[in-house]
């Protein structure tokens, strides 16, 4: 495992989280008084989070992304639900959620992989028809 890729992943999943809910909360307060449902982006966000962070270490370690992939996921997932005991005191923690983000970040890890690995063969492909 490397620990590079594992924090790169799970920061820029936090961050991807953190700057999305910060502009949810700017399009909360710009829209008029009738429109406060904002649960799609919320929704939208703890599904691609997990997904990207996996994505970013499946890219940097560039072998075993599932696995690369899955801690990411784990770990966003972990580090969600503190910040909502944190917040909110109490929390709804169900084992599915955990599994969703598992697989998320596995399905990201995968295409971080095979997109590394296309990338540099392209790379090579096209240094060697120059």
């Amino acid at each position: 495992m490397y620990l590079y890729s594992m924090l790169a992943g799970v920061g820029a999943s936090l961050a991807f989280t953190l700057f999305s809910l910060m502009m949810g909360i700017l399009i909360f307060y710009a829209l008029p008084e009738n429109h406060y449902n904002i649960s799609w982006l919320l929704n939208g966000v703890l599904f691609i989070a997990p997904f990207l962070g996996g994505v970013i270490a499946g890219w940097l370690v560039k072998r075993r992304g599932w696995i690369h992939g899955g801690w990411i996921g784990l770990i966003y997932s972990l580090v969600v639900l503190i910040f909502r005991m944190m917040l909110f005191g109490t929390t709804d923690f169900l084992p599915l959620i955990l599994f969703r983000d598992f697989s998320l970040g596995c399905m990201g890890g995968i295409c971080g992989v095979n997109g590394a690995l296309y990338y540099r063969r392209r790379k090579k492909y096209l240094r060697e028809g120059l």
